[in-house]
């Protein structure tokens, strides 16, 4: 008498050190030159009741990294709350996001990385 586990209902979609350069931050010398970004996002979508055949079945890595690169070349953003509000606020547009994790780490201002990590869910 196995435990029964339901399978979930998600599958997740994962975009890991994806590094973009961008005009990001709030002080003086930020506004003089862009700065690496890395971002890792993690979208939680509607599973499909198929094995998907044709790109148009896919909710595409595309969608995600296309979108940050937008973001990102729209102007200079001060803070990497607004950076990964507006990229989880992208994702979430897409019909078959369900839940979002966005990282947003800054990578020029000291030894490692600082930076923010999100989550945001469909209303």
């Amino acid at each position: 008498m196995g435990e029964h586990f339901k399978e979930p209902a998600t599958d997740k979609i994962i975009v890991r050190d994806f590094v973009v350069e961008m005009m990001i931050g709030i002080y003086e010398h930020e506004f003089l030159k862009p700065q690496r970004v890395r971002l890792n996002v993690d979208v939680d979508i509607s599973r499909l009741h198929y094995v998907p055949s044709e790109i148009r079945d896919v909710f595409s890595y595309d969608y995600v990294t296309d979108g940050v690169g937008n973001i990102a070349a729209q102007g200079h953003i001060h803070f990497v709350e607004q950076f990964a509000e507006r990229i989880a606020a992208h994702v979430l547009q897409h019909s078959r996001a369900q839940r979002v994790r966005v990282m947003v780490e800054k990578l020029d201002i000291r030894p490692g990385s600082v930076g923010i990590e999100i989550f945001r869910v469909k209303a």
